[in-house]
């Protein structure tokens, strides 16, 4: 699997179609909705930036970095 950093990437030249933004931002909020309703307990990731997403070779988008994440108690 080749991963890319996001900001390598997403350039006018590179991503001047809407469809691909559309999918990584598609996929970005898919994963963070994973993270906060589907994971017991929830994680909130506390550092999304260009830096801590990853892009597969299909543009699939991957979060990294989970260093300042938090893990929400199940009464918060």
């Amino acid at each position: 699997m080749k991963i890319k950093y996001i900001f390598r990437l997403i350039s006018p030249s590179y991503c001047e179609h809407n469809h691909v933004k559309v999918k990584i931002v598609k996929g970005l909020a898919h994963a963070l909705s994973y993270l906060h309703h589907d994971c017991s307990p929830p994680v909130v990731h506390r550092d999304v930036s260009p830096n801590n997403i990853l892009l597969e070779s299909e543009l699939e988008p991957r979060l990294s970095d989970f260093g300042t994440a938090r893990m929400l108690s199940t009464d918060s």
